[in-house]
């Protein structure tokens, strides 16, 4: 007698629980509709070092001194160039933290990553430079804040 009034427990405790799925289930898809438009998408990019083509490499030059940013659309690809200027020590870098695809256009991030610690003391010029398939679309470059 005891062991099919546990049964029974067990039986009512899943009946339960797979009831309370199926509501909790069904509650997030209504409120999350499966069909969304999807308005951003990652997109492949390389860093690149050089050599670059000709005309990559004198925009690396122009801008490597004063800092700043150009963009490329040469042999095929899109170059985006990003340039901190002259820092005063070794360890500043270019820190690429996204590329994506978003509301008609494509958004490059980048933060500007500095010394830890100890780090040689010397006028440092960092950029970086990445290669993506060539696009058509506006490219946005954004310093992270």
């Amino acid at each position: 007698m005891m062991r099919s009034s546990i049964n029974i427990k067990w039986h009512v405790i899943l009946s339960l629980l797979l009831s309370l799925w199926f509501v909790t289930d069904y509650s997030i898809q209504a409120a999350n509709p499966v069909v969304q438009e999807r308005t951003d998408a990652k997109v492949k990019f390389d860093l690149l070092k050089p050599p670059y083509p000709t005309a990559v490499d004198q925009a690396v030059n122009s801008l490597k001194k004063k800092g700043g940013t150009k963009v490329i659309h040469k042999d095929g690809a899109t170059w985006v160039i990003i340039a901190l200027g002259q820092k005063p020590s070794a360890g500043y870098a270019v820190g690429i933290e996204k590329v994506e695809q978003s509301h008609g256009k494509i958004v490059v991030r980048y933060a500007e990553k500095t010394p830890q610690g100890m780090a040689a003391s010397m006028i440092t010029y960092p950029y970086t430079v990445i290669k993506m398939p060539q696009t058509d679309l506006p490219v946005h470059i954004q310093a992270k804040k």
